[in-house]
This record gives C-alpha cells, sequence and structure tokens, in this order.
C-alpha cells in the first residue's frame, strides 16, 4: 500500500444498535502520517451540532513489526 493513497481527509460515521436515542452533539477526529510507521491522532467533540469544537483525546497509532 502507497501512502499517497491515503493522503487527504477521512471522514467516517459511527452508530451503534445499543443507543436508542438520537446521539446530541458531534465527534471528529484527525489524524497525520509521522512517516510510513505512526499516525498522529486528535479527536474533538461538539455539544452544539459543530459551532464550537473541544479536545478530547490524543493518540498516536504505530506500526508493530
Amino acid at each position: 500500500m502507497w501512502l499517497d493513497r491515503l493522503l487527504g481527509s477521512w471522514r467516517f460515521t459511527m452508530n451503534h444498535s445499543a443507543m436508542p436515542e438520537p446521539v446530541t452533539g458531534r465527534q471528529r477526529y484527525v489524524g497525520r502520517f509521522r512517516g510510513a510507521d505512526a499516525i498522529d491522532c486528535a479527536g474533538e467533540y461538539s455539544r452544539d451540532l459543530g459551532a464550537t469544537w473541544q479536545h478530547d483525546f490524543t493518540m498516536t497509532c504505530s506500526r508493530i513489526e
């Protein structure tokens, strides 16, 4: 797999059948490649449908050989 195929923004949506009521708020995640073996990620959430965003978490995903 070549990294140039992965460049840009990715968007995904999560739905879960165990949550009967609509989820109020939004989440967004940004990941940036750090070389070929790691991705630095950050998550944010909004309780006002995207008008303002608050930091939620940071994470680094690393390739395991």
